[in-house]
């Protein structure tokens, strides 16, 4: 079943003063929720932020902003005047699967006043992290995939490379640490967790 996530839109709501960003869901895709940002004509420093409600054990939560990933529940990124830019939302569990309810917040970060809130309500199933992705001893065995991507847990991108072949071995330099790897296969997008101890 992969990192898929059955997440329903409950509602959306929204304060907008004047020139203020905001944000609307589109929710055509199941494995990830997006999110288009659309800025006005004033450099931000924005704030994005992932308040959990209720969720289940273990719930793994990745933003993609502007290029970057991050892994932290909030961050704060600094939004060019005129951008608009997709943000991506990934979630998935590897112990327990359980009810998701949260709130995503967009603000800007010189203001208390929150600009755009999303209730995100759903069921987060138990991902299959190593169906078709393996690491060992490090190597990172890969099947069917079309390209793999290895984030730290600060969200930086430490390693990705295009894949022609069915099945590959990839060696991988990793310093000791907690990692995420993501691999592309099709249309589905699968993670893998792994924690490098030497």
């Amino acid at each position: 079943m992969g990192n898929v996530v059955f997440v329903l839109i409950i509602s959306m709501f929204s304060l907008r003063p004047l020139n203020s960003p905001y944000i609307y869901v589109d929710t055509n895709s199941y494995a990830v929720l997006k999110i288009e940002l659309v800025n006005d004509n004033i450099s931000r420093d924005l704030v994005f932020h992932f308040v959990r409600l209720s969720v289940p054990s273990g719930l793994q939560f990745m933003q993609c902003i502007r290029g970057m990933c991050y892994f932290s529940d909030s961050v704060m990124v600094n939004i060019p005047s005129g951008v608009i830019d997709t943000i991506q939302l990934d979630f998935f569990t590897g112990s327990e699967a359980g009810p998701l309810s949260a709130i995503y917040r967009v603000y800007d970060a010189n203001s208390i006043q929150d600009k755009d809130s999303i209730v995100i309500s759903g069921q987060v199933p138990v991902a299959e992290f190593s169906r078709g992705l393996f690491y060992k001893s490090g190597k990172l065995y890969a099947e069917g995939y079309t390209r793999i991507e290895v984030y730290s847990v600060k969200g930086r991108l430490v390693f990705s490379e295009r894949l022609s072949s069915a099945n590959v071995v990839i060696p991988l330099k990793l310093k000791k640490g907690v990692y995420i790897v993501r691999g592309f296969r099709g249309t589905e997008v699968y993670n893998l967790k792994i924690v490098e101890v030497e």
